[in-house]
């Protein structure tokens, strides 16, 4: 499976968990493909883990909970193809998932069968309930191949605490897997790199239950690259009020100039207007899925900083972000972009999610509201 650019989706995970249902996921579905979710560019519906039984059969396969999903998961699975959309799941890279529901771990070829069978085109491996001694990059690298041999093209993507992930490869002593612990002593980028080879699609390294967070990776900034994306976690949307349009807007600004895949996890059905503007936002969505996929330079520290990124035809992105409780005036300096003060040339850039212009040559400041980013397109002339 090719993948060149970071995927769209929706999670139904977070909002719905163990309610998940066959009606639930086929209304989403619909109530997507009407609000032109789909046309815009979001590809993946994904479900949860509550979709099976939390026992395995006499073979050791996973069962559907036919309760919720009447018809089967193929079913549900059909239904979102003729929608125009892919369905997705989460399993666990240990013995059960989040929800208690069973994992994949030593069962990566039977389950990938299963989800073969069932029409899943995504999957989210979550590092949890993995024994002391259960190896770290060995199950992933199982699921890889297992998912290649599964008979569909399906999405991987895996989701680790990376503190928790070092913790047990120290503890574990992964000898028979010929790494150098020393490595994993510096940063992520031992991870990152072994991570990359296994065959993961997106990786994201902060437990689920944290929040969004818009600095996470920037240690990696550059490693990954087309083909493997560091993702900067589910963007969960419950609301349609000012803050939490805010909230979604920023995060989405963030994801498209960290090349992070965006799903978001919210309530299709619920969705505003507003909502449906910010998400489909043309220009965001061109970003993430510009074709060179040049990871993004990052100027300033602490909690306001600029992200600057190539795009091809000669294009700029500039996102100025405010992680902090204050509003603040973020300063872009052009020489650290490359745009020396005797060159000639004049930056002019567009806000994409507001109506501010931009003309400088080497500085400007741009205001930024707490726990907020403003994103610019710019040409030079």
């Amino acid at each position: 499976m090719v993948v060149n650019t970071p995927p769209l989706g929706i999670s139904l995970f977070k909002t719905w968990g163990e309610n998940i249902s066959q009606k639930v996921v086929c209304d989403a579905a619909d109530a997507a493909e009407k609000l032109g979710l789909g046309k815009a560019g979001y590809e993946y519906i994904i479900i949860g883990d509550a979709w099976c039984k939390k026992t395995r059969d006499k073979n050791g396969e996973l069962v559907e909970d036919r309760e919720k999903f009447p018809d089967g998961l193929k079913f549900v699975s059909d239904h979102l193809h003729s929608k125009g959309f892919k369905l997705g799941i989460v399993t666990s890279v240990g013995a059960a998932t989040p929800n208690g529901y069973p994992g994949s771990y030593d069962r990566e070829f039977v389950d990938a069968k299963t989800f073969g069978r069932l029409g899943v085109d995504y999957i989210s491996h979550v590092f949890c309930h993995v024994p002391a001694k259960g190896g770290f990059f060995m199950p992933l690298r199982s699921m890889s191949m297992a998912l290649k041999h599964s008979g569909r093209d399906i999405f991987y993507a895996v989701n680790f605490d990376y503190d928790g992930a070092q913790k047990h490869i120290y503890y574990a002593g992964y000898t028979w897997e010929g790494i150098d612990l020393k490595e994993f002593e510096q940063d992520h980028y031992a991870i990152e790199k072994w991570i990359r080879s296994t065959g993961v699609h997106s990786y994201c390294t902060k437990e689920l239950e944290k929040p969004f967070d818009p600095q996470l990776g920037d240690n990696i900034q550059g490693y990954t690259g087309t083909g493997c994306w560091h993702s900067l976690g589910d963007i969960v949307h419950c609301c349609c009020c000012d803050d939490a349009l805010n909230a979604l807007k920023t995060k989405m600004i963030t994801c498209a100039m960290k090349i992070s895949p965006i799903i978001i996890d919210t309530d299709v059905t619920k969705l505003c207007d507003k909502a449906v503007e910010v998400m489909t936002n043309s220009a965001v969505i061109s970003m993430l899925k510009d074709e060179e996929s040049r990871s993004s330079a990052k100027q300033g520290d602490g909690n306001t900083f600029v992200l600057t990124r190539l795009l091809c035809d000669r294009k700029y992105a500039i996102a100025f972000v405010n992680d902090s409780d204050e509003a603040a005036s973020v300063p872009f300096y052009g020489y650290d972009f490359g745009l020396t003060y005797n060159c000639g040339l004049t930056c002019k850039a567009c806000e994409v999610m507001g109506d501010e212009k931009l003309e400088f040559a080497d500085y400007v400041s741009v205001d930024v509201p707490a726990r907020s980013a403003r994103l610019f397109e710019m040409v030079m002339e």
